[in-house]
């Protein structure tokens, strides 16, 4: 599974899972029995994530037994339900009387986020740890100076893998974001990849960008020779200072854009610039210097464009200035678990 594959799996369990609270906590709210109804009938990936968001569920032992509430893997409409039946029965969560109820949540919520964190977000990063020769957490930046006097700039959550030899030098961005500072060296190429995207140099300064949804590469100084991924289908070329190009990872969209050079890599001084932007896209680059998941239940949200600068000092307000002009909230379901939607008409702050 690539990293695109990858992220959108964790999208839907975690929207699967935030569903699941959901419904918990109003189990009777028939608008939101059909939002769940219309979410679960969207593709088959979302019935996987529900499986899995009920499997996670059932290891806590906080489900009924089937007598009681409809537990297997579907909801009642994929299992056949007839005209008499709901549409879909939420999940009950087992009465536990020696427990206060907030106790019980919060043990819950708390149980699920370890399994959450354990089942989607270990296995990834230590394959990360087993192949990378660098790597970053949450928030973490780092500097890296190669042997050959080059420099990389490791942005958060990110991992970089590192190959020298007589005749070339090469970096292979793993995942998250990177600027590089090349030292001058005809002789010995410098090759940065990324998922298909290669990008040659001999003494120039640029940012490569990896994320689950889409790809970019910035140049600061010099020039570069690009090579793109077979999705892109575009030849070969050259890039300078101020050009920027994103290509989309599913679709294989390019977009090339002149930004100003003092804005590229600013991450490196706690900021980040976004340029006619994906909103989900530009939460994903702040959900690097957050814990936990971020997720949009609205796909007009999601396409929607953002353009600003963000104060990576304080991720949580900067994704509420992100959100700002779309009249959109942010829901903290779990420490682990934020959802962004789109705010109802009449609702007030």
């Amino acid at each position: 599974m690539d990293m695109s594959d990858q992220g959108h799996c964790e999208q839907r369990l975690a929207e699967a899972m935030d569903w699941l609270l959901r419904l918990n906590e109003s189990p009777d709210d028939p608008a939101l029995l059909a939002g769940f109804e219309a979410w679960l009938a969207t593709g088959p990936d979302h019935a996987a994530a529900w499986r899995r968001a009920l499997d996670t569920w059932a290891l806590l032992g906080e489900l009924e037994s089937p007598r009681s509430a409809p537990t297997d893997h579907a909801s009642p409409s994929l299992r056949g339900s007839t005209a008499a039946e709901p549409k879909a029965r939420p999940l009950r969560v087992r009465s536990r009387r020696h427990l206060p109820a907030r106790r019980r949540l919060l043990a819950g919520m708390a149980s699920m986020a370890l399994l959450l964190v354990t089942f989607v977000l270990l296995a990834p990063e230590l394959s990360l740890r087993l192949e990378a020769d660098y790597l970053t957490g949450t928030g973490e930046q780092r500097r890296v100076e190669l042997e050959d006097g080059s420099v990389v700039h490791i942005g958060a959550k990110s991992a970089i893998r590192t190959t020298m030899g007589p005749s070339q030098r090469g970096v292979r961005l793993l995942a998250g974001e990177a600027f590089f500072e090349v030292a001058p060296d005809p002789a010995r190429p410098f090759i940065v990849e990324a998922q298909g995207l290669k990008a040659t140099v001999v003494g120039t300064s640029f940012d490569v960008r990896l994320s689950a949804q889409a790809l970019s590469l910035a140049v600061k100084s010099g020039t570069v020779r690009v090579d793109f991924p077979p999705s892109a289908n575009a030849p070969e070329r050259s890039m300078r200072a101020g050009e920027r190009v994103s290509i989309d990872r599913r679709s294989g969209a390019m977009v090339d854009a002149q930004v100003p050079v003092d804005q590229i890599a600013i991450w490196r001084s706690g900021y980040l610039f976004v340029q006619d932007m994906r909103v989900e896209d530009a939460i994903g680059e702040l959900a690097r210097y957050q814990q936990g998941w971020t997720i949009i239940t609205d796909a007009r949200l999601k396409n929607a464009r953002a353009t600003g600068l963000y104060d990576l000092h304080s991720p949580d307000r900067a994704l509420r200035a992100l959100l700002l002009p779309f009249d959109a909230e942010v829901r903290q379901v779990t420490p682990f678990l934020r959802v962004v939607s789109l705010r109802a008409p009449g609702d007030e702050e």
